[in-house]
C-alpha cells in the first residue's frame, strides 16, 4: 500500500505544478488585458498621454492635460482600436437592432389599427343600408 501512495505522489506532483503554472499564466494574461494598464498608442508606436473619455464613430475622445481631443481611428494602433473600437461598434449594432425591432413593432401596430379601422368603416357602411343589386325582400 505504501508503494502505491509513493507512486501516486510522484505522478501527481507534475500535474500540480502544471496546474499552478497555467493558473499563474492565465491571471497574468487577464491582468494584461485590462485597458487601464495598457497605454494608448498611435499607429507609429508613440504613446498617447491622457485618459480615454469615450469611443465615438469619429475616433477616440481623450482627456489630455489641457483639454479633450479626438484621435481618428485610422491613426491609432491596432491594439488600441481592438480594445476600444470593437466594443463601440458592437454597442452600435445592438442599438441599431433594438431600434429596428421597435420600428417594426410600431409599424405592425399601426397597420393593425389601420386594418381594424377600415374593417369597422366597411361594416358600418353596410349596416346603414348601402344600395344593393339584390332584389327587395318579399313580405
Amino acid at each position: 500500500m505504501d508503494d502505491l501512495l509513493s507512486v501516486m505522489k510522484i505522478h501527481l506532483q507534475p500535474w500540480l505544478c502544471a496546474l499552478l503554472f497555467v493558473t499563474v499564466l492565465s491571471v497574468n494574461i487577464l491582468a494584461a488585458d485590462d485597458p487601464a494598464d495598457v497605454p494608448l498608442r498611435m499607429a507609429n508606436g508613440a504613446v498617447i498621454e491622457g485618459t480615454v473619455q469615450e469611443a465615438t464613430p469619429d475616433g477616440l475622445v481623450i482627456q489630455g492635460v489641457n483639454s479633450k481631443y479626438t484621435r481618428p481611428w485610422k491613426y491609432l494602433s491596432a491594439g488600441t482600436r481592438y480594445r476600444y473600437e470593437l466594443p463601440m461598434l458592437a454597442a452600435q449594432e445592438v442599438a441599431r437592432s433594438n431600434a429596428l425591432k421597435k420600428a417594426q413593432a410600431a409599424a405592425a401596430a399601426s397597420n393593425a389599427a389601420t386594418a381594424k379601422a377600415a374593417a369597422a368603416k366597411a361594416a358600418g357602411a353596410n349596416a346603414v343600408g348601402v344600395a344593393s343589386n339584390a332584389p327587395p325582400a318579399k313580405k
